[in-house]
């Protein structure tokens, strides 16, 4: 029942009754600021049970919406079973009132609800005046707005209905409960919430696990776009577009792909809706997409990780890392935030093309122009963009667009739910030029919203802005996303300078000083004017000319296919360098026989392995070839020792020739066979690794890491050993790394771990496009699951697991998170028992004395003395009750054992930091000290015996046992490689 009245402020209450007739009791509910105001009509008295229940006048205010609720006094008594019960019967009216301050008449809109509540009266009532809700501003704020709640709508429905939606959905996702389940336990939650009288008619509370993951902003449908696509040029399509299409051919002149199959429509006809002028028609074509590519817009994506306030709380201001820019060459850079580009990406601008072809950015208005830093709310991202493999019965490659945040702390950056699936570029096959610059055209949309900003809905809206400051993608997907040319270009094989295919196998390859580099805007005119050619020939000569094609992202504003473009050091390289001296020097050229194969193969199974370190396999020796980055990362760093072991002679030095080539090898190498040569450009290669793949980096370690790159492609091509793209593309590294700092901030094992994740997702194995539609569905909810839980607490699970069991990616997110700090084995407490330090004290070593002088040198402000010679006003430290041993300890999430861990060897060796160096160290005993009310202290003793703090623990160790030629079996000896598992130090 409707209606619609007038009335004047001053008269509401008396009219309202008038016109009800009934012997209402009537409360006005006013939400002002946080406040939950009532007012009571004087029609019915002051109730002798609530005498705190005065009236007050009604006062004009300035909400949009107040609710009046009236109730009904009217006793029914009912009988069940030989018991009697009273039910009393309420009416709810709910009233809104669309006001505005100073308006003198309201506009009533008058919905009238029934609904029966079994519950005495006073009941009902104390619950129908809940306490003062502290969120009811902001609640209200979304019901006036009907664009704030579009992502999580349930924000509009009080918390304990939210809850029943958590409870079922969660029980879904991890719990593997059924739809019916799920269901079953949100309608017995919303029961008991509606039997306490909590539970609102308006919004009606969701009772399918459909609808209430759709409130809740995880129905992932909800925020992934399936855009029509042609099956040729794959240029999208809205559906507005679709129904103006004549037929299904793409509207693209000489394209013949199609966008939709139509087919006609099943089941009885509509006469009334298929009728024209009383002449039947026939019935209209259903069109079903023939090719889509799933489409997760940025812009939502955003929207979504400001509503986390993890994601917000874990935000680091741009402006702090922009106005300290490095001091010096020695100056260390820790994150992309040190980087010279990090912030500085020009905002409020346009991309214009001028008369004479060149290209400029403007500013769109007088004074519009800032850096990303100055915006009121700037978000730096990374794009990546790769192929991988989704089906292993057919070849069929499809292509993941990502999105991470810059502005978030090292630790959160690539976590799953921070990181955004922009879209899956459909296969079978990796696109052309032209299909990816229409796949990525629903990026430059999102750009284009994102570059000018987009207000948030909050209580002071801020104005966010993104721009891409960073692509970060393998040499393939790099070229083609911002249109160089191949790397296998004649003229224009690298994309940074300006040398030819030939120079790649020649010293102008390799002298860097004589580079000349490219310039962007010289670039984004050969780009330019690439578009504006009609001709597929005259596209090739400018390609020819100037090494660039056209692409979609050359029309974003303050994109530079040069300075924005980084070289990924994971493809680069140990999928490149490293790859490539052991399969294309050392195997294929022969320097290792089989007897040297056994002997390569047991020197890298007698290695003992720190524990959550990835091991090479054992039958490395048998089968030539390591598949992972991760793998050629620990054997860069052991190959030194370990081709000194194989190609030594019996004074333990390196012989200088290699032996004979195999009579039925049928590719014999074309270069010279020196193992000495090779053996001192490998080191050069192991050098230049460990200094460029380092925690951090300053700008001189870069440059002397550049010079040993240099070294070993010199030393290569001295050798008359064919090189390829990637021995040139190293020669660059001196220019990326002081623009976006080390080389974790911007190598690919997070973006390749994604893919992994990818990778592994069941799907239906249908073409156009529905297997990349499943992927990105199950991204989408395999994020909303990380979401439930806090990132503090999902770093702290990475920390205290295995690095083995964690992977690269988790690896680096747990040493990131755990840096500086020393983590002791989960015990309860009853199992926390003390050590008696004298015990582990033996004629030659007195550890109690150790850790005696330890702290007194530690604590010089506290007395501690020997508690067997106690002196008055001093600290006894009683060897029975102070120190609590542990088998193990993390730092920096690196685990380190000691002898008491009966259950393991491992780890029982780590690198020690002292004061201008670092030793390998064997660790006996790891203490936690309590003395008085002194915070607890970690230390560790090592041998020989010294007590030292937890915190100088640096490095996990891997261990090489050889015997000496020249000393004898007699002397057995060690080699110490050390590992923090994310660098290698």
């Amino acid at each position: 029942m409707h209606s619609s009245l007038v009335f004047s402020p001053q008269d509401i209450l008396p009219r309202l009754l008038e016109l009800l007739r009934h012997p209402w009791t009537l409360y006005l509910y006013d939400f002002i600021g946080n406040t939950l105001v009532r007012y009571l009509s004087p029609m019915r008295g002051v109730s002798s049970r609530h005498p705190s229940r005065i009236c007050r006048p009604l006062k004009p205010c300035n909400s949009a919406n107040v609710l009046i609720a009236a109730e009904s006094q009217e006793v029914s008594t009912t009988r069940q079973g030989d018991r009697s019960r009273g039910t009393y019967g309420q009416m709810l009216l709910v009233l809104e009132l669309r006001a505005k301050l100073g308006e003198e008449l309201l506009a009533l809109e008058l919905p009238l609800v029934a609904r029966a509540c079994s519950l005495p009266f006073r009941y009902y009532l104390r619950h129908l005046c809940p306490p003062p809700d502290p969120d009811a501003a902001e609640r209200q704020r979304l019901l006036e707005d009907s664009d704030a709640g579009l992502l999580v709508p349930a924000l509009r429905e009080i918390p304990s209905v939210r809850m029943a939606y958590l409870q079922a959905v969660l029980g879904n996702i991890f719990d593997q409960q059924t739809v019916l389940a799920s269901e079953r336990v949100l309608r017995t939650v919303l029961d008991a919430v509606e039997l306490v009288g909590m539970l609102p008619s308006l919004p009606k509370p969701a009772r399918s696990l459909k609808t209430a993951a759709r409130r809740l902003g995880l129905h992932v449908d909800d925020c992934i776009t399936q855009l029509p696509i042609c099956t040729e040029c794959w240029k999208p399509y809205m559906v507005e577009e679709l129904d103006a299409l004549p037929d299904d051919t793409c509207s693209v002149s000489a394209c013949k792909g199609l966008v939709f199959k139509a087919s006609l429509k099943r089941g009885r006809e509509d006469d009334s809706n298929n009728t024209e002028d009383g002449i039947a028609s026939p019935t209209k074509p259903h069109r079903k997409f023939a090719k889509i590519q799933p489409w997760n817009s940025l812009v939502g994506g955003l929207r979504r990780f400001l509503l986390r306030p993890d994601f917000v709380d874990n935000l680091e201001p741009m402006s702090e890392h922009v106005d300290t820019p490095p001091e010096s060459d020695d100056t260390p850079m820790h994150d992309i935030h040190d980087g010279t580009r990090f912030g500085k990406l020009p905002m409020g601008m346009k991309r214009v093309v001028l008369a004479d072809g060149s290209v400029t950015d403007v500013e769109i208005t007088p004074g519009s122009g800032m850096i990303l830093a100055r915006c009121e709310m700037g978000f730096s991202l990374t794009l990546n963009a790769d192929w991988f493999g989704l089906n292993a019965g057919r070849p069929h490659s499809g292509g993941g667009v990502y999105f991470s945040v810059n502005n978030l702390k090292r630790a959160f950056r690539y976590l799953m739910e921070n990181i955004h699936l922009l879209t899956m570029i459909p296969g079978p096959k990796e696109p052309s030029l032209e299909q990816l610059n229409n796949a990525l055209l629903p990026l430059k949309w999102d750009m284009d919203l994102l570059y000018k900003g987009e207000r948030e809905d909050r209580e002071v809206p801020p104005h966010v802005q993104a721009g891409i400051e960073l692509h970060a993608s393998d040499i393939q997907a790099l070229r083609k996303v911002i249109g160089a040319a191949g790397h296998a270009h004649k003229t224009h094989p690298c994309n940074i300078c300006f040398i030819v295919h030939a120079d790649i196998n020649g010293a102008a390859g390799y002298t860097i000083q004589a580079f000349k580099m490219r310039d962007d805007w010289e670039q984004l005119k050969f780009g330019f004017k690439s578009k504006a050619a009609t001709s597929k020939a005259a596209r090739k000569r400018i390609l020819d000319e100037g090494g660039s094609r056209h692409t979609i992202m050359n029309e974003v504003p303050g994109w530079m296919p040069v300075r924005t473009s980084s070289i990924d050091l994971m493809h680069n390289l140990y999928l490149g360098l490293v790859k490539f001296e052991f399969d294309e020097v050392i195997v294929a050229g022969y320097f290792i026989d089989a007897a040297r194969w056994r002997r390569f193969q047991d020197a890298i199974n007698s290695i003992q392995w720190p524990s959550g370190l990835g091991r090479l396999p054992k039958m490395l020796g048998e089968n030539h070839s390591l598949q992972k980055a991760d793998q050629w990362r620990c054997w860069c760093n052991i190959k030194p020792t370990i081709l000194w072991l194989v190609w030594r002679d019996k004074h333990d030095k390196i012989r200088p020739c290699a032996p004979p080539i195999p009579p039925q090898s049928k590719s014999p190498p074309a270069f010279r066979r020196s193992p000495t040569d090779v053996y001192q450009y490998s080191l050069y290669l192991s050098v230049a690794e460990r200094l460029l793949a380092r925690k951090t980096i300053t700008r001189a370690q870069v440059r002397r890491g550049q010079r040993y790159l240099q070294k070993h492609c010199q030393g290569l091509l001295g050798l008359d050993v064919h090189l390829v793209i990637n021995h040139h593309v190293t020669m660059h590294y001196e220019v990326m790394f002081p623009l976006y700092g080390p080389s974790y901030a911007w190598w690919l094992f997070a973006f390749e771990r994604c893919n992994g994740d990818l990778e592994k997702v069941n799907h239906n194995g249908r073409d156009g496009g529905e297997m990349e539609l499943t992927l990105m569905r199950n991204w989408a909810v395999s994020a909303a699951r990380h979401m439930t839980s806090t990132e503090k607490q999902l770093i702290t699970h990475f920390v205290g697991l295995s690095g083995a069991d964690r992977g690269t990616l988790r690896t680096q997110i747990a040493g990131f998170s755990g840096e500086g700090l020393v983590m002791t084995p989960r015990r309860r407490s009853k199992d926390i028992r003390y050590i008696d330090l004298r015990a582990l004290s033996n004629g030659r070593i007195n550890t109690y004395g150790l850790v005696l002088a330890y702290l007194q040198k530690k604590w010089p402000d506290t007395p501690l003395e020997n508690d067997l010679a106690l002196q008055p006003d001093t600290v006894p430290l009683v060897a029975s009750r102070c120190a609590v041993g542990h088998t193990f300890m993390y730092k920096d999430s690196i685990r380190y054992g000691s002898s008491l861990d009966n259950r393991s060897t491992k780890d029982r060796f780590g690198l020690v930091d002292f004061a201008n160096t670092q030793v390998p160290c064997k660790l006996l005993y790891h203490f936690e000290i309590h003395v008085g009310g002194k915070s607890p202290v970690f230390c560790s003793r090592y041998w020989a015996p010294e007590v030292i703090d937890s915190a100088n623990l640096a490095a996990a160790i891997a261990l090489i046992p050889f015997y000496s030629r020249r000393l004898g079996v007699e002397h057995p000896l060690w080699v110490v490689h050390s590992f923090d598992r994310l660098w290698l130090c």
